[in-house]
């Protein structure tokens, strides 16, 4: 009984601990307005992305939803929960598919955890994706409050 007890606390405390470490991404992707000798900017290809810190990577998220996003000139918003990665030193853009040609103008994340928000933005911008292409993003801290 005193074993189970013990067991029980250490499971309670776990997730407790696990809970704090779980973060908010929020995504933002600007799409280029206007057109190319290529095509319009917009696509409508699976796109995906993954973090990465300085502690570990979030794993590939995906940037699609049910509405017609990445269209040239629209503003795009994804959430996505994971685990708390550390400081951001960067991410990996992928566009899977040759349909469309895409062009993004800017690009940028705000983690939410339970300490601090934190912003940053991408290095790369007026990025252009033809085929099968993936991009390493280098992030740069914008700003940071603590809850």
């Amino acid at each position: 009984m005193i074993i189970d007890a013990v067991f029980l606390l250490m499971f309670f405390n776990y997730l407790t601990s696990a809970l704090k470490n779980v973060s908010l991404y929020e995504t933002t992707i600007t799409t280029e307005d206007g057109t190319s000798l290529d095509g319009a900017y917009g696509t409508d290809d699976t796109i995906q992305i993954k973090y990465i810190g300085e502690k570990t990577e979030t794993g590939w998220l995906i940037l699609n939803t049910p509405n017609d996003d990445f269209e040239q000139g629209d503003t795009n918003f994804f959430k996505h929960k994971g685990w708390y990665i550390g400081d951001l030193l960067g991410g990996v853009l992928c566009k899977f598919s040759d349909k469309d040609f895409w062009k993004i103008r800017f690009i940028s994340v705000v983690i939410t955890n339970d300490k601090e928000i934190i912003q940053y933005a991408f290095y790369e911008k007026h990025i252009t994706f033809d085929n099968n292409d993936c991009l390493l993003l280098r992030a740069e801290f914008i700003d940071q409050n603590t809850n």
